[in-house]
């Protein structure tokens, strides 16, 4: 009886960690946030999302936008789809039974180019938060990101980590089924879509504007 008494105020101990663990998290990313109005929206291309720039200054709104636009047009291309067929995908590490859930590169890049229209819509917030340099709030559509990783962006390969940024958060913006948690050597980082995204993504910009020099 003891050991059961314990053994539930432990969990009860841990839960309510994990609790006060995400409230931090949430009040440190989110805090400061200002929600935007349809005015704070800009295109980023043509043929690409529209990011709320209420919580950037002019400079950071420049950096994001640009940056931004450089993923649609990778996203757009051939090499990239090309790309992620390499590597076997799982939308998430945590599908059903708590197993990896697989899904198909073409599926995947379907979405992506769908998803990449002026009617997506999120704000980026310049806040780093807790263990992490992005996260994604998708029920209110807005992106964390640590701001010297927006201020790393020069136009020229210094911007790959930006790049990736974007790509990957991207990813949780357009479906709640991509998912980073629970990834291990059962189900590596690198065969999930947000982190595969990134990665292709910050690779071919390099290859881009090194063939620019």
């Amino acid at each position: 009886m003891n050991v059961i008494h314990r053994s539930a105020l432990s969990r009860a101990v841990r839960a309510a960690g994990v609790i006060l663990l995400l409230g931090f998290a949430s009040c440190s990313a989110w805090s400061n946030y200002i929600p935007p109005a349809d005015e704070d929206f800009h295109k980023t291309s043509a043929n690409c999302m529209s990011i709320g720039t209420q919580n950037l200054s002019p400079d950071d709104s420049r950096r994001v936008l640009a940056a931004a636009a450089a993923v649609c047009r990778i996203i757009a291309s051939e090499r990239f789809a090309a790309d992620l067929k390499t590597v076997k995908l799982f939308a998430s590490c945590d599908g059903a039974s708590g197993q990896p859930a697989p899904i198909e590169s073409d599926t995947v890049v379907a979405q992506l180019r769908e998803a990449a229209s002026p009617q997506t819509r999120f704000s980026i917030v310049p806040v780093k938060p807790p263990c992490a340099i992005g996260l994604t709030d998708r029920s209110n559509m807005r992106v964390a990101i640590n701001p010297e990783r927006i201020l790393s962006w020069d136009g020229t390969e210094n911007g790959g980590p930006l790049v990736e940024t974007l790509a990957h958060e991207f990813v949780h913006i357009i479906a709640d089924s991509y998912r980073d948690r629970g990834h291990g050597e059962s189900c590596p980082e690198a065969r999930l879509v947000s982190y595969r995204v990134g990665t292709v993504a910050a690779k071919l910009w390099k290859e881009e504007q090194r063939n620019v020099k």
